[in-house]
């Protein structure tokens, strides 16, 4: 059992072992969207709830035909004894998805791969723009341009960001710098080797706590005009980053 103590706010562990039968057997008849990982997040298949059997508390998840399975044999064999990450997407509830690890049991006919029951299953609620913190340790920074000292560019520390947006900190003392609706031109990050560069909106200006007893302002920023390929390129970046974090607490 994991320690729940130290678990994010929107992570929820299931209150009962009868509740969490009755929601992967509704799942199952809803053939819920679901995603199945190793640990290390460099492998990822997907599929649906296909199946769930309450004599043996056994699962079963059907991926597409188009699903390479001698690539997902490989990653069993070399993964014998790892549990393998899974999030279930709840059709009736957007905002939110089952995460839990269990352990892959055999492949079935039909495409059909069987799991084992979960012991412990969380439900994580989601926002309409999931929002990944950097964490300590690592830096990830934005460099713009602003009216307020045109033609220099601006570099910023990133402290979240989301598939529609960027939280970035600077010294308190440019608090007067920055307003709600200011336009921030040629904003530009990388992710994963892809550099973007987008206008940006400011949304939100704050000063809040930091490390040793310090504060600094937080500008938040709205990305605009992005292309479908740059927010699908975001969506997956915070999602699998999140997924590690989540990954952290099972």
């Amino acid at each position: 059992m994991s320690n729940t103590s130290q678990k994010p706010k929107n992570f929820e562990p299931f209150p009962s072992w009868k509740e969490l039968i009755e929601s992967l057997s509704e799942e199952t008849k809803k053939l819920s969207e679901v995603k199945i990982w190793v640990k290390s997040i460099e492998y990822m298949i997907q599929g649906r709830l296909a199946d769930f059997n309450r004599v043996t508390n056994l699962f079963c998840i059907a991926v597409s035909q188009e699903t390479d399975l001698k690539k997902f044999i490989e990653e069993v064999a070399k993964n014998v004894s790892q549990e393998w990450l899974i999030s279930v997407v709840l059709p009736g509830d957007p905002t939110s998805h089952l995460f839990f690890k269990t352990k892959f049991l055999r492949l079935r006919e039909f495409k059909r791969l069987q799991f084992d029951i979960p012991r412990e299953v969380f439900k994580v609620q989601r926002r309409q723009h999931d929002r990944y913190k950097i964490p300590q340790g690592h830096v990830m920074r934005v460099e713009f341009e602003a009216d307020f000292n045109p033609g220099v560019v601006q570099s910023k520390k990133v402290i979240d960001i989301s598939a529609g947006g960027i939280a970035f900190s600077t010294d308190e003392k440019e608090v007067n710098l920055y307003s709600v609706g200011q336009l921030l031109k040629n904003f530009q990050f990388t992710v994963q080797l892809k550099k973007i560069c987008v206008p940006a909106e400011v949304r939100q200006v704050k000063v809040i706590p930091s490390d040793f007893d310090k504060t600094i302002l937080k500008v938040g920023v709205v990305l605009l005009k992005m292309s479908e390929a740059e927010t699908s390129l975001l969506s997956s970046y915070v999602f699998n980053e999140n997924i590690k974090y989540f990954a952290r607490f099972l």
